[in-house]
């Protein structure tokens, strides 16, 4: 069973844009994988409006490649209706990833309690 994730870009205007990530979605994973290597606001957009991704790689290429669906990403005017689409939806997503003001956050699905990624992985010392 894989830890679902969902990747998500904020724009200037609160806009949310999110992708959704079938495996490894513990922050040892997608979010290690964010922080090398999608750690720009230009990566973090693209990232974030694929859609649908099985798994996330090094390279967008590569995360594509292995994809079993082809959804549009989500879009939603606020994080506040994003968040309760996800609640009221259902999604069984674990973590929630969101690029916003130059840096990852994360937080677990069912708290919306958004840290900086990097304090999370520091502590798991990932990045130590």
């Amino acid at each position: 069973m894989g830890t679902r994730s969902n990747i998500a870009y904020e724009d200037l205007d609160g806009k949310i844009v999110a992708t959704y990530c079938h495996w490894d979605g513990y922050p040892t994973g997608v979010g290690e994988t964010l922080i090398h290597h999608y750690n720009k606001t230009n990566k973090a957009e693209e990232i974030a409006n694929q859609g649908y991704l099985s798994s996330l790689r090094a390279t967008l290429d590569g995360s594509l490649k292995d994809r079993v669906h082809k959804d549009a990403p989500l879009i939603f005017p606020s994080l506040s209706t994003y968040a309760n689409s996800l609640v009221d939806n259902c999604a069984c997503i674990e973590y929630v990833y969101l690029y916003k003001n130059n840096q990852w956050h994360v937080a677990e699905a069912d708290s919306w309690n958004f840290v900086p990624l990097w304090s999370v992985l520091l502590r798991q010392e990932v990045l130590a």
